[in-house]
């Protein structure tokens, strides 16, 4: 399956994307080949891709047949594995489909796509840094006083791209029959 687009990216309209995520994690026979927050919507609508986008979103999908069905891998998208909090400082270790992570410096978000919760109350993020080939390190102006914390990835709805997104991707060089980077981008999640 291919994530679904729900314009706005709002906190609710996530609830299906995190869904899939979920329901990919726990039953192997349903593959979530990745978010599509990266193909930028057609346009005046910002509802459905262009013809462009479509094609580009069949190419992300004929990479992850090509390594499921005919060379007979396992198809994790690039998804977070393990959280831990050390007062200020949050650890999200991911699963990477090809190391090291990066951030993609064309797309322009604050905080590289990610939020966090004391709550309901925000927390300021002092700095984002990736801390190993498939870990990264927030660390937060100040230690989560409740024991609900909560952290966003790619609810944040941009002019460019309305459903949500974020910086964080693999270093897939792949690309396609039409010159289209096939680099994997980080899955839209909320942590809880």
């Amino acid at each position: 399956i291919g994530d679904i687009n729900v314009f706005g990216g709002s906190h609710s309209s996530m609830a299906v994307k995190m869904s899939q995520l979920k329901s990919s994690q726990k039953n192997k026979k349903i593959i979530l080949v990745g978010p599509t927050y990266m193909i930028p919507p057609g346009y005046p609508t910002n509802f459905h891709f262009d013809n462009f986008g479509y094609r580009r979103l069949g190419e992300y999908f004929g990479k992850v047949i090509k390594n499921v069905i005919f060379d007979k891998k396992t198809w994790t998208p690039l998804s977070p594995k393990n959280f831990t909090l050390n007062n200020n400082l949050i650890t999200i270790d991911f699963n990477v489909p090809v190391l090291p992570l990066k951030f993609d410096p064309n797309i322009k978000i604050s905080d590289e796509g990610f939020k966090i919760f004391d709550g309901d109350k925000p927390i300021n993020i002092l700095s984002i840094k990736i801390s190993s080939p498939s870990s990264i390190q927030i660390t937060l102006e100040s230690k989560p006083e409740k024991n609900k914390l909560e952290i966003r990835y790619g609810f944040e709805s941009l002019p460019n791209y309305p459903n949500g997104g974020g910086t964080i991707m693999d270093s897939d060089n792949s690309f396609s029959l039409y010159k289209n980077s096939l680099a994997n981008y980080l899955v839209q999640f909320k942590y809880e």
